[in-house]
């Protein structure tokens, strides 16, 4: 189950970076934003895409068994943000088309949750 989460984890690290940096980070780094705002949210957009990127080495660590403690940790930063990104789409009554990314998290979470108990 670690493997089908890392590589899935994987996807929406590439997907983040591709996408995400031409959809939502070239155009904030290109916006009138004021600047705390904007170069924080740049950075932020860049932070992500470290932490997608250390998620998916903890799955891909615990799937060799390399670091079992890593399933843990991955399986904790992934509900994190699987909760973060769902509570923000609820909770500010956005559609889900809108902001999705949450919910991405739900599969990875729980292939993780699996590759523990299993």
């Amino acid at each position: 189950m670690f493997t089908l989460a890392a590589l899935l984890s994987a996807v929406w690290t590439l997907v983040h970076i591709v996408l995400g940096g031409r959809d939502v980070a070239r155009p904030l780094s290109r916006s009138a934003l004021p600047e705390i705002p904007r170069e924080t949210s740049v950075m932020v957009w860049h932070m992500i895409s470290a932490v997608l990127a250390v998620l998916t080495l903890l799955l891909g660590w615990a799937a060799l068994g390399a670091v079992p403690e890593g399933g843990i940790a991955a399986m904790l930063l992934s509900g994190g943000l699987m909760l973060g990104g769902i509570g923000t789409q609820i909770g500010r009554g956005l559609p889900l088309k809108t902001l999705p990314q949450g919910w991405l998290f739900l599969p990875v979470t729980v292939l993780a949750g699996l590759g523990l108990w299993l």
